[in-house]
């Protein structure tokens, strides 16, 4: 895990590098917002959550939504039931929408995302393989 000294270091490499672009670039406000993320990852002790996210997306990468729901409900319900550690990173759907299963410290949570074949599609669609800036 990241010392206090070091997310700072991290943070002000991303700052430095979204002061090298124009104020209202999109480049910019990426690297704004991942600086902010990390500020966030650090302040609210998310540190060593984020660091089990990492691993395991890095061991298996999620690139399809592995379960699937009709409600956010019935999502709910089956969330209750699962251990963290085998469900964390996993990717949902519920009614069409994607969702990964991260946590707080004290509960499972559906966090809202896109899927990798989503990504795709995007990419297939305006003739690049990368989103239009």
């Amino acid at each position: 895990m990241l010392s206090e000294q070091e997310f700072e270091q991290q943070r002000a490499v991303l700052e430095s590098l979204a002061q090298r672009h124009a104020p209202d670039s999109q480049e910019r406000t990426a690297l704004s917002l991942a600086s902010e993320a990390l500020l966030f990852i650090y302040a609210t002790m998310q540190a060593e959550f984020f660091r089990e996210f990492k691993e395991r997306i890095r061991r298996d990468p999620p690139a399809r939504a592995e379960y699937s729901f009709s409600s956010l409900d019935e999502a709910a319900r089956w969330l209750g039931q699962q251990e963290p550690g085998v469900v964390v990173g996993k990717l949902v759907k519920i009614g069409g929408t994607a969702y990964a299963i991260g946590r707080d410290p004290s509960k499972l949570m559906l966090l809202r995302t896109v899927e990798l074949a989503q990504l795709e599609d995007d990419g297939a669609s305006n003739g690049s393989d990368t989103p239009e800036s």
